[in-house]
């Protein structure tokens, strides 16, 4: 093979590999874009949780917190992360509306209160008299249930 030969062989076997190269990048890429697609996907669904779960607040207390407050939405956030559904979250609204000490201090019954870090043993205090959630007719599971 002559000089001229096989300065052409070199050169088409560095533009294979520049291919190959450029296909690996590619691929990649694509793949960067789908997970970050199917992440922010998934961060709208939870987006969509917690402004349920706040309206649900408002709903069943006649109040407008917005559903915007970060204060609020970070520990709701916190919690659907560790796997609580919105049925919990309407449990510990049910278990704790009328306790003697949140009836005293307003202030405190706030969802960034509720849903803290005391959030499971709120969810584990027995059901108070007049309890409003319906283990088989929650009104979000109901309307939402695809979310959930």
């Amino acid at each position: 093979m002559t000089e001229s030969q096989n300065f052409h062989v070199e050169v088409f076997q560095l533009l294979r590999e520049m291919k190959d190269q450029l296909n690996n990048i590619e691929e990649n890429t694509t793949k960067k874009v789908r997970k970050i697609s199917e992440k922010k996907q998934a961060d709208k669904a939870i987006e969509i949780k917690v402004d349920e779960i706040i309206s649900y607040w408002n709903e069943k207390f006649g109040k407008d917190i917005k559903t915007t407050s970060k204060a609020h939405r970070v520990p709701i956030l916190a919690r659907l992360n560790e796997g609580y559904k919105f049925h919990d979250f309407a449990k510990v609204i049910a278990n704790k509306k009328d306790d003697p000490w949140f009836v005293k201090t307003p202030a405190y019954f706030m969802p960034k209160t509720l849903f803290g870090n005391k959030f499971d043993v709120y969810l584990q205090c027995g059901k108070i008299e007049g309890d409003e959630v319906d283990d088989n007719n929650s009104l979000f599971d109901n309307e939402h249930s695809e979310l959930f």
